[in-house]
């Protein structure tokens, strides 16, 4: 899923236990911080960021800007793949007529 947002200058967006989640900066540029950690990232227009942990993580619009917010791909495997797309469609193969 991917969540478009514009933000205003000095506008914040809050974002809860987005490990993984990729931050893409269309236009302008903000900062992004993490809890728990004591740095602050800066990303400019054309760059992303992807957040390394769970908890609220806040980005602030340095000027107006243009993001997009993708929630990581979830891991299947082929199994789980196989059951998800294939299986509700299969006819069964056993069975008496």
């Amino acid at each position: 899923m991917v969540r478009n947002q514009s933000l205003g200058r000095g506008s914040l967006m809050r974002v809860q236990n987005a490990r993984s989640s990729l931050v893409h900066v269309w236009e302008g540029a903000v900062w992004i911080t993490q809890e728990g950690d004591e740095r602050d990232y800066f990303v400019p227009a054309g760059k992303s960021f992807r957040v390394s942990r769970d908890g609220l993580t806040v980005i602030s619009a340095i000027r107006r800007s243009s993001i997009a917010v993708a929630a990581p791909l979830e891991k299947w495997s082929l199994f789980d793949f196989w059951v998800r797309w294939f299986a509700p469609r299969a006819l069964p193969t056993t069975g008496v007529p």
